[in-house]
């Protein structure tokens, strides 16, 4: 699963939905107005989304896409895991339930069943 919040995965379908329309590049720059941002080379006609360096932040911190601060823009990059992650919507499989099998039987209980199942074996 992905440490996000609700508006920043409604950032990241955006982004990835104007790219995947053609309105935006997979690089792209957003510069910090008074009052809101704009995104250069941004051909769409949607309202642009909120679009807070932290949203940036938590997004490059998830592997989503990676930032360069230039001062009062923000120069973005797409990853390939924004798109997978758009695709499942945001469904990561999660490993944290995986549990090492050896740490569960423990290792005398695997021998004695082997034991005891070579030693009733038909000749």
């Amino acid at each position: 699963m992905y440490n996000l919040t609700h508006s920043q995965k409604v950032l990241l379908r955006w982004f990835v939905q104007q790219v995947n329309q053609g309105n935006l590049s997979e690089e792209f720059i957003i510069s910090r107005l008074l009052h809101g941002s704009s995104i250069s080379g941004y051909s769409g006609e949607e309202p642009l989304p909120e679009m807070k360096k932290t949203a940036i932040q938590a997004l490059q911190a998830e592997g989503l896409l990676q930032y360069e601060d230039l001062g009062n823009d923000l120069r973005c990059t797409l990853t390939g895991k924004a798109y997978e992650a758009v695709d499942n919507n945001f469904d990561a499989p999660d490993t944290s339930s995986l549990v090492n099998l050896k740490n569960r039987i423990p290792t005398d209980s695997i021998k004695a069943c082997l034991s005891w199942s070579y030693s009733r074996a038909p000749s």
